[in-house]
């Protein structure tokens, strides 16, 4: 989670000073929209145990809650010059910090989300995505992805070995956060929207998304996999041994 929040924090950052207007400008709104959405956040979500006590039910809240993120979503991009993405990741963690209203949203919005949303956003990216441009950068390409799994195996086995894990749980670690999907997706589709990225960069990070998605099943398998037992013989032995 705090890769991604930083990964938007990031894209944010980049859309708001590649706009037409003034950087200086832009970085004041966000100066203002984060402190202001986090109180705003802040003062109306305890609000929601109220609703839904005079609502007689959960459905009200849920309702309440997709139209607050689509409402910070909106007021991030329009008032303060970061990404959409980013006021709905503001509200996520405000939802999860200070209410217990987080099992509603995951609840009420994951049948909707994976069932009509997610599809319509994966089929728009495959449609964008022009294959053909791999040609042109094959080794652009395959660099991008040895570098995104060497990222999480290397960057979470490092942190794990600092938090006195063995190797193998590092390596467990590192490999089961090599995944890469949809915010990845979010933020590259953001970038192409806004002109800073092309068909070769926007394509090749669609590629990088799909290996490390696949390929991280079975090398968690392999990660996990017991090492074999020894024969019956060489067991009895090292007993015999011990003794």
């Amino acid at each position: 989670m705090i890769d991604d929040v930083l990964g938007v924090l990031v894209l944010s950052l980049v859309l708001g000073l590649a706009g037409e207007g003034n950087p200086l400008v832009a970085v004041g709104q966000m100066a203002v929209f984060f402190p202001a959405a986090w109180l705003i956040g802040d003062k109306l979500l305890p609000q929601l145990r109220k609703i839904e006590h005079l609502a007689g039910g959960q459905d009200t809240v849920l309702a309440i809650l997709l139209g607050l993120v689509m409402l910070f979503a909106w007021a991030a991009e329009a008032l303060g010059s970061v990404a959409d993405i980013t006021g709905a990741y503001l509200l996520g963690i405000v939802v999860a910090r200070y209410t217990d209203e987080e099992h509603v949203v995951h609840h009420g919005s994951s049948a909707l989300a994976y069932a009509f949303v997610v599809p319509v956003f994966f089929v728009n990216i495959g449609l964008e995505a022009n294959v053909t441009m791999l040609g042109a950068a094959p080794l652009f390409t395959i660099i991008m992805v040895l570098l995104a799994i060497a990222g999480k195996v290397v960057g979470c086995g490092v942190g794990a070995l600092a938090m006195r894990l063995s190797w193998r749980e590092a390596l467990q670690i590192g490999i089961g956060m090599t995944a890469r999907g949809e915010v990845a997706l979010v933020m590259i589709a953001a970038g192409r929207a806004a002109g800073l990225v092309n068909d070769t960069l926007f394509t090749s990070t669609i590629v990088m998304a799909l290996v490390t998605t696949l390929i991280t099943p079975p090398l968690l398998r392999l990660a996990f996999a017991q090492r074999k037992a020894p024969p019956a013989e060489e067991r009895s032995a090292v007993i015999e041994a011990a003794e």
